[in-house]
Parts: structure tokens; sequence; C-alpha cells
């Protein structure tokens, strides 16, 4: 690993580190999971149709596509980017065409680092196809259940040239990159199970580009995968920063690690600090959890510089899947901080239902400000099934007060992972960012989420 380490830093184009400038963008959505027990949720109102549609402008709507495409007249968006599902077509896809319009617009000679654990999309199938025809080296690594169409053809089409390494030859050019890939440096790589360390599969989901277009070093992490589910479903985002050299390095060797899919090697939890962002790489064998440990690191009464509310920190989380132990001891938590003076709200998307007792006993005694954000199909005759047909697939953490000694923070904390057990198990990555303009955009579109879709639970 650590001759390639070395070998990457040199074949990633640097560039200044920069803050991350936010675009304006409509929410995003969720892909379906198991409907635990809950509150009944109400389904959605015209007028929440009509807030969803006034949430989205013009000018929140970047753009994706130039008419003639040229990498030299494109520039992909920086900052927060929101699906809506209940919006038009473009802003449904929204996340999904971001990064589509990424890869078309990747550079020769450049890499393209993609991981994701659902995919059925043709157009970025196509896209990466058609990056690797003019020269760019794509690098997939997907969750071994991702057998469909798309993903079969793209992996024919990236691994036609790799080959076996026989005993006594060199693993590796001197570039670093491994030679069983080919001289397209390209490939998908499915893994068995977890890519890096055993256990559940593997769940994370970032988009990675070393150039496309005008930007060199692109950082993509969102919750949601590159399928059609995860645009219709439920509520998605996506945090993208650029220029962030080192960090492109740390996302390109851990896509390496992933590659490998040697769960015996020991690849375990990985941690960066990149000027105003945290990276974390999962699984975590080890105990503690972190999330605990920036939950714990909150003061709930001693905000000021214009952050918190009358000198009381803020909380907002939105929340996908949501159980066992772990999930357990983080709802108490936030349960912990509304006690201590914290101002804390949620809105769930599938949780466990002793999540669910846990917070809801907070609610109704004027605790947590708690939100169900499933929107169910109901039956028409006895007997027909009843299920999820839209619903939160977020998993951020928003913090706006005072965290350790800082009085005065704005951070988001976004990415693939749920709060359960696939910290110990699984691939993860999340991602915090530190930058009031980020934030305000994530607050906005929590606040989104809520308005439309979700329902009070008391």
């Amino acid at each position: 690993m650590t001759k390639f380490r070395a070998a990457l830093c040199a074949a990633v184009v640097s560039s200044a580190l920069a803050l991350p400038t936010v675009v304006v963008a409509a929410p995003s959505d969720a892909a379906g999971a198991l409907n635990a027990a809950a509150p009944t949720a109400r389904n959605v109102s015209s007028d929440a149709s009509r807030d969803a549609s006034r949430a989205v402008t013009k000018d929140a709507v970047p753009t994706l596509v130039n008419k003639k495409r040229d990498p030299k007249n494109y520039t992909p968006p920086a900052g927060a980017v929101f699906n809506n599902p209940k919006g038009s077509r473009a802003e449904t896809f929204r996340i999904v065409n971001v990064v589509v319009q990424a890869i078309k617009n990747a550079r020769r000679g450049s890499y393209i680092y993609f991981t994701g654990f659902l995919f059925d999309s043709k157009a970025a199938s196509t896209a990466m196809i058609n990056a690797q025809k003019r020269g760019v080296h794509v690098q997939v690594v997907f969750d071994g259940t991702i057998r469909n169409r798309q993903a079969n053809r793209l992996g024919k089409a990236l691994n036609k040239d790799n080959k076996k390494i026989k005993k006594g030859q060199k693993r590796r050019f001197p570039d670093g990159q491994l030679r069983k890939w080919g001289k397209d440096r390209s490939f998908v790589k499915w893994c068995h199970l977890s890519c890096r360390d055993g256990g559940d599969p593997n769940h994370a989901k970032w988009y990675v580009f070393t150039h496309t277009g005008k930007a060199k070093n692109v950082v993509m992490v969102s919750s949601s995968n590159i399928n059609k589910g995860g645009a219709q479903k439920g509520y998605n985002d996506m945090i993208i920063l650029k220029n962030r050299k080192r960090l492109t390095k740390d996302f390109a060797f851990v896509n390496d690690e992933m590659a490998e899919d040697s769960p015996n090697d020991k690849d375990g939890f990985l941690q960066y600090t990149r000027n105003n962002v945290v990276a974390r790489f999962y699984p975590k064998k080890a105990k503690g959890d972190p999330v605990m440990d920036d939950l714990n690191a909150i003061r709930c009464n001693k905000a000021n510089g214009g952050a918190g509310r009358n000198g009381k920190t803020l909380v907002h989380v939105a929340m996908f899947r949501w159980n066992n132990q772990r999930g357990f001891a983080l709802a108490h938590k936030l349960v912990k901080l509304d006690k201590q003076g914290c101002i804390v709200k949620v809105i769930y998307g599938a949780p466990g239902s002793r999540v669910v007792d846990i917070l809801r006993s907070s609610a109704r005694n004027g605790g947590i400000e708690l939100y169900d954000s499933r929107i169910f199909h109901e039956p028409e005759f006895e007997g027909d099934e009843r299920y999820v047909t839209l619903r939160t697939h977020s998993k951020y953490l928003l913090i706006n007060g005072a965290i350790k000694g800082d009085r005065s923070s704005w951070s988001v904390q976004t990415g693939s992972a749920n709060w359960g057990r696939s910290l110990h198990a699984g691939d993860e990555n999340t991602i915090t960012v530190y930058n009031k303009k980020t934030y305000n955009k994530y607050l906005a579109n929590w606040q989104h989420v809520r308005r439309t879709i979700s329902t009070r639970v008391r």
C-alpha cells in the first residue's frame, strides 16, 4: 500500500485548497427499505406540493449541460446539491445528472474513482464507457450484488484488457497502478461482502474526479446511489468539493484498497482531516463510535458569534435507516442533548420501532421536535399491501453552535452511513464540512423535507 500511495500522489493533479461554494438546489431522494413500526404518516397535500414547487427557483438550478459539450466550457457545481423527487424530471434526477456530466467532461489521462451500493443508470454507464475510450482511467468498485444490465455492460467494457499476473511478474506499473487492470488502468470490481474488512456489503458512495472540465480534484460524497430508485423514491443529498488535492488522494487510496477486495488484510477505519473537512472510511472494528464522539463534543448553552439560537446549540438530523444497539445509543444521546438545553430536531425515514419509541417519548413531553418523512401507499382493498412510496434517504447531522472550544461552529456531516450496525460491519464513508454556507443550504433542505412530506410525531 505504501508504494502505491506514494505513486498515487504523483498521479493526482495538484491544485490549491479552496473552501466550497454552495449551489442552491432542491432536495434529494431515497431508496426503499424495510417498513418499521411507527406513527402513520399523512399523504402529501396539494399545499405541500406547491411548497415543493416553490422551493425550486430558476437560480437554484445549476447549469449541467453546455450546448457544445467541451470540457473547457464545463465547471461542476460546488457545495450542496439535492434532488427533489416531487419536482420535474431534471430536479428528480439532479444528483445523477451532476455525476453524469462530471463523467462526460472528465479529461483525457485523468482518473475517476467511483463506488456505490446500487447502480442502474444507463447514462452513467455510457458516460464511463465513453470516458474510458477517450483515455480516462475509470476505476469502479461495486457491491457484489450489483449484477444488472448496466453494471454488467460497464464491467465488460472496462475489464476487457484485465489480466492475471503470473508468479514472478511485477504487480504494478511504474506509476503504482496494478498491472492486472490492463494498460487502460480501468476496471469494475465487484466486492464479495465488504471490500475492506468482511462483514456487510459495500455501501459506500463517492464519485471523485482528478480533472473534469475546468476543475481539478473534485470530490462528490452523497447519500444517493446512481440509480432510478435513488432519484424517485426519496430525498438525497450530495456535497461537492473542488480543488481538494490531498482529499482526492485519500479517496483514491481507499478506492484502491477496496478494489483489492481482501478482507483479511486488516484494512479498517481511516480518518483524514483536510483543512475544513473530515473524511471517514469504515468499517470500524475497534470499540468507539466517531458519531457519538461528535455528539459528545456539543456544548448546549455556550453558542455565540451569531451561531445557535439565544445561546443554545441547534442540532438537526435527517436519517434514513436507524436501528440496533448503536442506533438506540445515538437516539438516547439526542434526548440527553435536548434535556441539556440544545434545540434538537429530527426527521427519520426508516427507523426501528425502538428508536421511534425513544424519540417519541421525548417528543410527547415537549422535548425533541420529531417528524416522520414516510409517505405510504394506502391499500384500496382489504388484504392489499401498505408500503412506503417516498421518504428521506439522507443521513446527515447538522450542528450550529458550540462544539468543544469552538462556540460558533456550523457543520454538516453526511455520506453513506446510516445510524445502525453498518459502522462496524461494512464499507461506509462520511464527510464533515465546517462551512456556514454549506450548513445553511443543508438546513434549507431539512426544512423543505419537513414542510413537503413530513408529519409531526408527538
